[in-house]
């Protein structure tokens, strides 16, 4: 009753937190499930057809709104091999991005992670690569759909120490890199944004309950800008998460911590304060499922005169069952960015803007592992820049197939 409690209470807490580090993540085998078998080697294949339909401001601008018809698709595979005492695992992405009229907004997306764990009894050495190559808005500010490259390496170890604690160190090396001539704005985003991250941290993983692993973390990171030096910054912070089994009552994952972040080089004030991500879901009699994601984190804007933003965000859905295998789904979302400007610079750039979206529609499951939807999504930004403002509705149907 009282881990109950506890295991409760801490969800309901960090729902205001974070995702657990890259480093304290846990790998699923899911092996011996998976449907396709090759000898050793174990596949389980995915794919997502999403916004088949209507985009009625493919721009995001904010007049003169263009409409197109658009689609993309994601096919994904997991893969599991296991070598001796090791475990190869990798996640193989894809999304193509169709528009029928704005040719020049298609794209072939990939997104992979290949990860290698060798468990010797208490200590457990491991390295995971991550890659993507793609052409997309990158983040929450930037609506143009740039090509950029993301590449990160992480090395670690984790050190058993009792029969439910474990100590974990690791390194990580992220370098982002912009094609050439990316512009958004009249800012050339290669010049602003390219960058590699040196980070280090610690973790002491303890497991509550066979459903509950409460992790503490510390990091420390330096990112270099390689194009734009002044930006240059360094990052330490402290989090305590939380990791929940998909069989718990409340599952996913959360973390909250205290960030400190600095970037002397751009005579910008430094952030000391509260950090956070989330994603838990929760059913309600087997036939109310609750989504919930939060997140408040630093972000580097493309813009000189305000270096960087803090992004707070709570997004969430809800899915009821109506009859049979016919679901309403509700969704919302609201984001907040909150800009930093430089020394020297107008106070009117330390603005605040919004982004809501709001929607719904039906769901139908086919299979156990086959789902249809038809959904219609309104997008709003206000800001008090009036280039910065936009609508757009977005209405199709998106198709699921495979473990999601």
């Amino acid at each position: 009753m009282l881990r109950t409690f506890i295991t409760t209470a801490l969800a309901a807490l960090l729902v205001a937190g974070g995702a657990v580090s890259l480093a304290a993540q846990q790998v699923v085998d899911r092996s011996a499930d998976a449907p396709v078998h090759m000898g050793p080697l174990a596949l389980e294949p995915s794919f997502q057809l999403t916004n088949l339909g209507i985009d009625t401001n493919v721009f995001n601008s904010v007049d003169n709104p263009q409409r197109d018809f658009t689609m993309t698709m994601e096919p994904q595979t997991l893969a599991w091999l296991h070598l001796g005492r090791g475990l190869l695992s990798a996640r193989l992405g894809a999304g193509l991005v169709y528009f029928r009229k704005f040719a020049g907004e298609r794209a072939i997306n990939t997104d992979n992670q290949v990860r290698f764990d060798l468990p010797l009894n208490r200590f457990r050495p491991y390295v995971v690569e991550q890659y993507s190559n793609a052409r997309q808005r990158p983040t929450e500010e930037i609506d143009a759909r740039a090509r950029y490259r993301d590449n990160a390496t992480t090395v670690g170890v984790d050190l058993g120490l009792l029969s439910r604690t474990t100590v974990g160190v690791y390194g990580r090396r992220d370098q982002l890199a912009y094609a050439a001539n990316q512009q958004f704005f009249g800012a050339d985003l290669a010049a602003a944004l390219n960058r590699t991250e040196i980070a280090a941290g610690v973790d002491l993983k303890h497991e509550l309950t066979p459903f509950t692993t409460l992790v503490l973390s510390g990091e420390t990171a330096r990112d270099r800008f390689e194009l734009s030096p002044d930006r240059n910054s360094r990052t330490v912070q402290g989090t305590l998460g939380v990791v929940l089994s998909p069989a718990a009552l409340i599952s996913g994952n959360a973390s909250v911590g205290y960030q400190s972040f600095e970037m002397p080089g751009a005579h910008v004030s430094s952030y000391h304060g509260l950090t956070a991500t989330a994603g838990v879901g929760y059913v309600l009699l087997g036939v109310t499922r609750f989504d919930v994601q939060v997140t408040r984190q630093v972000q580097y804007s493309f813009d000189g005169n305000t270096p960087y933003y803090v992004l707070s965000g709570v997004s969430g859905s809800v899915s009821q069952e109506l009859f049979g295998p016919v679901s309403l789904v509700i969704n919302g979302a609201n984001q907040q960015l909150a800009y930093r400007a430089a020394a020297g610079v107008p106070e009117s750039f330390a603005r605040t803007d919004t982004a809501q979206t709001y929607g719904g529609g039906l769901s139908f499951r086919v299979g156990p592992t086959f789902d249809i939807s038809a959904l219609a999504d309104e997008y709003q930004r206000t800001s008090p820049a009036d280039l910065r403002q936009f609508k757009d509705l977005r209405f199709g149907i998106s198709i699921s197939y495979g473990k999601q």
